[in-house]
């Protein structure tokens, strides 16, 4: 029996196809086994994690703590609203949106703020 991927658009949606496919279509016939469901997503990070040289991505909550101690240590130009806890937000939103192809490794990485 070979194992199966099905990409689904959303993990409520592979919660969804997982248990209708498991209960079977008529009554008294076994559902499908062996299946994988996987997000788009969730099925690259699997097929990268080899290749990816032992580099985890940014946890969201590493890179808002750069961002807070950098805005803490040098604010810059956000002298005015480094406290404000919607700064750190939208300095994360902004880097996200950047989509860097080369994201920093956890752990040795600091923004320059200003």
């Amino acid at each position: 029996m070979r194992r199966i991927t099905i990409l689904v658009p959303s993990n409520l949606a592979g919660v969804v196809a997982r248990r209708s496919l498991a209960k079977g279509r008529e009554a008294g016939r076994s559902g499908v086994a062996a299946l994988e469901i996987s997000t788009l997503d969730r099925l690259a990070e699997r097929w990268a994690a080899p290749r990816m040289d032992q580099r985890r991505p940014l946890a969201p909550s590493l890179l808002a703590g750069a961002w807070r101690t950098a805005l803490r240590d040098e604010p810059g130009l956000f002298v005015d609203v480094a406290d404000h806890p919607a700064t750190v937000q939208a300095l994360v939103q902004a880097y996200r949106s950047c989509g860097t192809s080369r994201q920093p490794r956890s752990g040795n990485w600091r923004p320059r703020v200003g």
